[in-house]
């Protein structure tokens, strides 16, 4: 019993460790934003959005 509860506790903490470096590496990855974020606009203003356009109206 007592092996298999130290076994348990060591698991759940590796997991727990494992999911907050991923976290991390998540967090300071570098994505090139400024490429997506053109094509976004381009799009959008290609595209017109009609929620937008209803409330730029208003």
């Amino acid at each position: 019993m007592k092996m298999t509860k130290m076994n348990s506790r060591n698991l759940l903490l590796g997991l727990v460790l494992t999911g907050a470096v991923s976290f991390a590496n998540a967090q300071t990855t570098q994505t090139d934003s400024t490429a997506a974020t053109a094509a976004t606009t381009t799009t959008v203003q290609a595209t017109g959005n009609p929620t937008i356009d209803a409330l730029k109206r208003k």
